[in-house]
């Protein structure tokens, strides 16, 4: 097993190489439990789960109602798994294959994540603690308040309703 620290860096650089090393080397699932996916919003972080999802790994997803719309569309549109919870998260995890993982704590979860602040550790081969994220996965998309995203909101794309209008 290894393990070490990410710090923070100035466009979050450190942190984005890292899940897109991850996600380059998927083979069966991801879990991404996070507070509203922000880390989607980079292209490296963005393009390297879609081409994960694009091999065939699963790609599964747990964030806040704070997600935008747009984000959520997204995730449908790509086939990944959705669930919006209302509960706000201190931890952030990325895990692939029930084994190698990052872990980013979110000191102001009230709060989206700005960039340059994102710090994490980061596990390989720990099956225990990835054991652990999925029993929090679970948890998280089992309570009364979380819904699963099955449908795309076209009234949330914006192509939609320039021609609606």
């Amino acid at each position: 097993m290894t393990e070490y620290h990410i710090e923070k860096s100035l466009f979050d650089e450190k942190f984005r190489e890292e899940c897109v090393k991850m996600l380059d080397s998927a083979r069966h699932d991801v879990y991404i439990i996070a507070g509203e996916l922000g880390s989607l919003k980079f292209d490296d972080v963005r393009n390297a789960t879609e081409d994960a999802a694009r091999r065939g790994v699963k790609v599964h997803a747990y964030a806040t109602g704070r997600t935008p719309k747009t984000f959520q569309n997204y995730c449908v549109s790509r086939g990944y798994e959705l669930y919006i919870g209302k509960r706000g998260l201190d931890t952030h995890y990325l895990l692939v294959d029930d084994k190698n993982m990052v872990i980013s704590i979110n000191k102001d979860p009230d709060n989206i994540t700005a960039v340059g602040t994102r710090e994490a550790d980061v596990k390989y081969g720990d099956h225990k603690k990835a054991k652990e994220i999925i029993n929090v996965f679970s948890d998280l998309v089992s309570e009364p308040t979380t819904r699963k995203i099955t449908e795309f909101d076209k009234m949330q794309d914006p192509f939609y309703k320039l021609l609606v209008s």
